[in-house]
């Protein structure tokens, strides 16, 4: 479905705001969600939140790129754990 948006918002003016409006709405959302992580102390001290918005929306948006397009090579518990493992390495340090 993400492909399938992607491809008509490009061709069909009516669609046209939407793209932009979704990719921004995707960013705010994720960056909300590490903003509370990071006052809860669920992140490591000294990341930035900007960076780590995009870097995880990015792996977002990569992960269902590849499972819509791909499920035979990147199945939903696959997803799964690569989203888990990178958000916990964004959590503090454990001893």
């Amino acid at each position: 479905m993400l492909v399938d948006f992607s491809t008509a918002a490009r061709t069909h003016p009516a669609l046209d705001g939407l793209a932009p409006e979704t990719a921004t709405g995707t960013r705010s959302l994720v960056r909300r969600v590490l903003a509370r992580l990071d006052t809860a102390g669920g992140l490591r001290p000294g990341l930035a939140l900007d960076t780590e918005t995009e870097r995880l929306t990015s792996l977002l948006d990569g992960l269902a790129f590849t499972a819509v397009l791909r499920s035979d090579v990147l199945d939903a518990a696959t997803c799964a754990r690569v989203l888990r493992a990178h958000v916990d390495d964004l959590g503090p340090a454990t001893a």
